[in-house]
């Protein structure tokens, strides 16, 4: 961990035109954060072709200081008045694509990538539960991580992902 970059340093991996990406980022230490990063994970194996994962987990100050942290740099690219400005806990959760969508903001400084925030870990399961249908089989296992989290998702994978796979 002593090679981690501080969040003002993290570097987006470029978006893979055709994959959309779920991103997680907050404390290294946070059940709803485990639990985010496992969903992530498992939708990014399930669906190769179509989805990738991008993570970063750190301290609170890296996670949504205001000097340093990643959460500010992301809620950047929502307009000001956008709900999830004042969004401050762990974790926080948005969707990359390479074209606009409904609901989609343009990341500053990265023409091929808009964002779908989505929130907390709650609100990724309701996304999930949205988008996953219950009539696809391969979707039972991603459906039922989108479930309330155990004390064991506490401990996060600080890996960044599936997209060093690329």
């Amino acid at each position: 961990m002593g090679n981690k970059p501080s969040a003002s340093q993290v570097v987006f991996p470029p978006a893979v035109p055709g994959k959309s990406r779920l991103c997680v980022s907050g404390f290294s230490l946070s059940t709803h954060a485990g639990r985010a990063q496992q969903i992530a994970s498992l939708i990014a194996r399930t669906y190769p072709n179509a989805w990738d994962s991008w993570f970063f987990f750190s301290s609170s100050a890296q996670f949504r200081g205001p000097e340093q942290g990643l959460l500010p740099r992301i809620q950047a690219a929502m307009p000001a008045d956008h709900p999830l400005r004042a969004h401050r806990t762990s974790p926080f959760c948005w969707v990359e694509l390479t074209e606009p969508a409904e609901g989609t903001y343009q990341m500053p400084a990265r023409p091929d990538c808009h964002i779908l925030p989505l929130g907390g870990r709650d609100r990724l399961c309701e996304y999930v539960l949205r988008t996953f249908p219950a009539d696809d089989a391969r979707n039972a296992p991603i459906r039922e991580a989108a479930r309330n989290p155990t004390l064991g998702d506490a401990w996060v994978d600080e890996t960044p992902g599936t997209v060093q796979a690329h």
